[in-house]
């Protein structure tokens, strides 16, 4: 396991137990697939979580409770805050309930990654979790894999409103598509397939159980039974097998993915993209209409730049259906050019200051390449399909999550980063300030380590 750094700022961290009731806490409320009316807006167990937490979270983040704050922190605020002012100029006062439940999802579940990972051991928190949770929906995905009966919303049935199985979701090779817990089964598959990789670096010290954690999450993103989900799982299984072979030759890497994109569109006579949604899918019809989608939506968003449609339909031909298979599409279509381009470069910027992060311990670095590449993957995917809900929230706290690589006592960014003395790197080191003299004849490194990660 990794050393843990308890120099300088450590008080930031949460307790190791509120932190493990917290996170469990809130993948009990991400898994609960119920809902109820409130004033005519739908609140679940998540919403709900969220919305109290929203205000208390950036509170406790303003605090230092989530280390320094960061550039990303403010870009996830400026894209909740476009959400409520979108939905506002489209509908009126009448909306912003909506924005706001909305915008509470993004915030509370990026700040909550932020607070609670602020170590190593709480990034693998996260992932030990996961497991249980596949674990845990095991049976109940294999039984609805063969039958169609969604169990566990079955047993809250008579209580609340619960989710359904859905017209869109029609059944492949003899077999049901799998929803377990969550709204349609592309966000079942996702939920599942964002665990692939990280569980190839959690468990690499234990043979056995990284097999079976692994095997796991393959098996039931194959049960959903969506090509997204699939692709999100082997493009991680083909960037850990260039990060092995290459030993993480990443800038080649991308230079080989910019001459295939230039390729394809010279000699296709469809856009890359169009040649994605046309082979990246179980049917061909599906890969057709998505392209349909994609026009239609694209002019809505261009026609209406600074603010979105909001949730009114697109301009479209009775033939295309009114939902859009593309998360950042929509994203620009409902609220505007300005938020897509504030939500990217927040992840950009933390995508960034990641790849930058000095980290001391190889398991760190490990940690690293699997949380990217398993959030690579998954954000390319998202220009497929759609995510809201639970398994928008899980990958929202994701991001948010990911930041302690670089803000935590044991990383530091090269911009942080103050010349070494003497030429020498500085050392970083797990003991915080000492009145020990240094060793004679050696520079004290620890003091200097020390105050650098305060």
């Amino acid at each position: 396991m990794a050393h843990e750094a308890t120099g300088g700022g450590a008080s930031m961290s949460p307790p190791a137990t509120n932190g493990s009731l917290a996170m469990a806490l809130f993948f009990v409320v991400l898994l609960l697939p119920i809902s109820f009316d409130l004033a005519g807006l739908r609140l679940s167990p998540l919403r709900l979580f969220m919305l109290l937490g929203a205000l208390p979270l950036m509170i406790a983040v303003l605090q230092g409770r989530a280390g320094r704050l960061i550039i990303t922190d403010a870009l996830v605020i400026g894209y909740a805050a476009w959400i409520v002012l979108s939905l506002a100029a489209n509908h009126g006062a009448a909306r912003i309930p909506l924005g706001v439940a909305n915008a509470s999802e993004t915030v509370s579940a990026y700040f909550l990654g932020r607070i609670l990972v602020r170590r190593s051991e709480d990034f693998r928190r996260i992932f030990r979790f996961g497991l249980i949770s596949l674990i845990f929906l095991f049976p109940f995905a294999l039984y609805e894999l063969f039958t169609g009966t969604i169990v566990i919303a079955k047993l809250f049935d008579p209580i609340f409103d619960v989710i359904f199985r859905g017209k869109s979701a029609h059944g492949r090779m003899g077999l049901e598509r799998v929803y377990a817990v969550f709204g349609h089964p592309i966000l079942f598959g996702l939920y599942c397939a964002v665990m692939v990789a990280n569980f190839v670096v959690i468990f690499e010290g234990a043979i056995y159980q990284r097999i079976l954690a692994v095997s796991l999450a393959v098996a039931m993103t194959f049960m959903a039974l969506s090509s997204a989900p699939l692709l999100a799982v082997v493009l991680q299984i083909m960037m850990l097998l260039w990060w092995r072979l290459t030993k993480g030759a990443w800038w080649a890497l991308a230079v080989l993915t910019v001459c295939a994109y230039v390729i394809v569109d010279l000699i296709s006579n469809r856009s890359p993209l169009e040649v994605l949604f046309a082979y990246a899918t179980f049917n061909p019809r599906s890969g057709w209409m998505r392209m349909a989608i994609f026009e239609y939506g694209s002019r809505a968003a261009l026609n209406n730049p600074v603010f979105g449609i909001g949730i009114n339909p697109f301009p479209r031909p009775n033939w295309v259906p009114d939902s859009v298979d593309n998360f950042w599409l929509l994203v620009a279509m409902r609220h505007g050019l300005p938020a897509l381009l504030i939500l990217v470069a927040g992840i950009f910027a933390h995508f960034i200051a990641i790849l930058r992060a000095q980290l001391p311990d190889p398991v760190l670095m490990r940690y690293r390449v699997g949380y990217l590449v398993s959030l690579v993957a998954v954000l390319f995917t998202l220009t497929t399909v759609h995510v809201w809900d639970a398994a928008y929230a899980f990958i929202i706290f994701l991001i948010g999550a990911g930041a302690w690589f670089y803000t935590s006592d044991h990383a530091s960014s090269e911009a942080d980063t103050p010349p070494p003395p003497n030429g020498r790197p500085l050392r970083y080191t797990r003991f915080s300030d000492s009145p020990r003299s240094a060793t004679p004849g050696k520079p004290d490194y620890r003091r200097a380590g020390a105050r650098q990660t305060q």
